[in-house]
């Protein structure tokens, strides 16, 4: 019998169960791990999950909603899938939504088919990571900087809100405080209406955690990403951040000065 729980909720989110993210390959990400459906859910599965959430929080002014990949890729969660979802949410009279995807699947046909169904604020998030062509390659994202300018280009076009996640001290990344401000620069030129920095961190069962036991990836140190924080506020004073899971790994006599 299908699951048709969420991965996870908790107040304002919700992480739904579905098929894995059809790329997989980001040589950091172990989310996939928590994807283990191999039944495509229906549209009425995927409904369920959200029940279940609005049974436990009732209806939020805003949801974010994640899927360990991209919202707008088929084969995670199809079309008519989609299209039920954002239908409820707006019968629910959730205000504004967030959704996460790769650069390929955001294109007009998608976007369309979901607006027409929900009439509040949606904001659009890609894992821009580093703002560095070579360093993507070799992070294994599958996409450049052309397709990252090209989709947010579009969601502008719109009216859509984006956001764009900073992965500050990944793997491969050379000068790691230097390039991650100057990756919040960039999304910043490109005009993301929010960005997220977060402290990257080894995942185990990923080629990045075998990188970091290896000793061939230093991970940031308070201190670094501290510096990182303060200079990306200086840009855009509203940048979301978080170091949760590099605090994990990483000594420290003090809690980190971010907020």
């Amino acid at each position: 019998m299908l699951n048709t729980k969420p991965i996870r909720t908790w107040l304002g989110t919700i992480v739904l169960r579905c098929p894995p993210c059809s790329w997989g390959k980001c040589i950091f990400c172990g989310y996939a791990r928590d994807c283990n459906v191999q039944t495509q859910p229906s549209p009425k599965d995927f409904l369920e999950q959200f029940r279940y959430y609005f049974e436990r929080y009732g209806t939020p002014d805003h949801l974010e909603i994640y899927n360990s990949g991209s919202f707008l890729d088929d084969r995670q969660i199809p079309l008519s899938s989609r299209i039920a979802i954002f239908r409820y949410l707006h019968e629910r009279k959730v205000r504004s939504i967030a959704i996460e995807s790769r650069p390929e699947y955001i294109r007009p046909d998608n976007l369309i088919s979901l607006l027409a169904e929900y009439k509040g604020h949606l904001t659009v998030c890609i894992g821009l990571e580093v703002a560095d062509d070579i360093a993507l390659k070799k992070l294994r994202k599958g996409f450049s900087l052309k397709n990252v300018e090209k989709a947010q280009s579009l969601l502008k076009s719109m009216g859509l809100l984006s956001r764009a996640y900073i992965l500050a001290g990944a793997p491969f990344t050379q000068s790691a405080v230097h390039r991650a401000i100057e990756s919040v620069q960039y999304a910043k030129r490109l005009g993301f209406d929010e960005i997220s920095l977060l402290a990257a961190y080894p995942m185990e069962g990923t080629p990045g955690y075998e990188l970091w036991k290896k000793g061939e990836w230093r991970l940031l140190d308070l201190e670094e990403f501290e510096d990182i924080v303060m200079a990306a506020r200086q840009i855009m004073p509203s940048i979301d951040v978080s170091c949760v899971g590099l605090m994990k790994f990483v000594k420290r006599s003090r809690e980190p000065n971010i907020k």
